[in-house]
């Protein structure tokens, strides 16, 4: 992951960088990567500038999800989190984290 967040130049493959395998997505046009765990194929909806920074947010519509079949939770037809091990980016340049633990809250009836 980090590998593919360098500032390359336009036109370098990130996926030539990172040694990735590209393929096809089935309903949009960019590549994803063939080894991963989990693809999304999303398509951007809206994209909302920030006042008064240069920051964007983008909005966009999940079209096809790719889950590896393991990944799938026997009991309940759902994607085993813990096991997919997915990191996510925080705030930071460099700051990562992990989910480590997976719990249910039951939200109480109205």
């Amino acid at each position: 992951m980090a590998q593919t967040a360098a500032e390359f130049p336009y036109g370098v493959s990130e996926f030539e960088k990172a040694n990735l395998k590209a393929v096809p997505s089935i309903d949009v046009r960019p590549l994803r990567i063939e080894s991963s765990p989990v693809a999304m194929e999303c398509k951007v909806t809206q994209i909302v500038r920030v006042d008064g920074t240069t920051n964007v947010m983008v909005l966009g519509q999940v079209k096809r999800f790719h889950v590896r079949e393991d990944l799938y939770r026997e009991d309940k037809g759902l994607v085993d989190t813990v096991r997919m091990q997915p990191i996510t980016r925080l705030g930071g340049p460099v700051e990562y984290t992990k989910i480590g633990e997976l719990f249910e809250m039951k939200t109480p009836k109205v």
